[in-house]
């Protein structure tokens, strides 16, 4: 179902929500120093038609399930064209929360160098939450 960002953070909010992994690097896209990648189930994007997007930062290693249960929202990446990155944590051991904060950062720089015709600014969710 087409979902737009404030509803789709809604339903986050009240309650967890399956995000499906995304092998990005075997699919041949870019991954922006970032090794996990996911979707959120179900929930198509308007801005692309493709699911939600889902940047899982903070682990140093590939993540093994395929499929993950969860509400811990870290923060949005916010996009003018509407494609924003939704950045979480999952329930698996070996999150680092400064390594996050460097994926993080790597992340947004390299996401605007290699899509320079867009511009985004970062929020930490305890920051944006309700405001959207």
């Amino acid at each position: 179902m087409k979902i737009g960002l404030k509803e789709l953070l809604k339903k986050f909010e009240n309650g967890k929500m399956k995000i499906i992994m995304e092998d990005r690097y075997g699919m041949g896209y870019r991954i922006y120093s970032i090794i996990n990648h996911a979707e959120v189930k179900n929930c198509i994007n308007e801005a692309d038609g493709d699911l939600w997007d889902v940047v899982i930062p903070g682990y140093k290693d590939k993540l093994k399930k395929k499929e993950y249960d969860t509400n811990d929202i870290l923060g949005i990446f916010l996009l003018n064209n509407g494609n924003s990155k939704i950045f979480m944590r999952v329930d698996e051991e070996g999150y680092e929360k400064k390594r996050a904060c460097d994926d993080i950062n790597k992340f947004i720089s390299e996401y605007l160098y290699w899509n320079d015709d867009v511009s985004g600014e970062w929020f930490k969710w305890e920051e944006i939450r309700g405001r959207l």
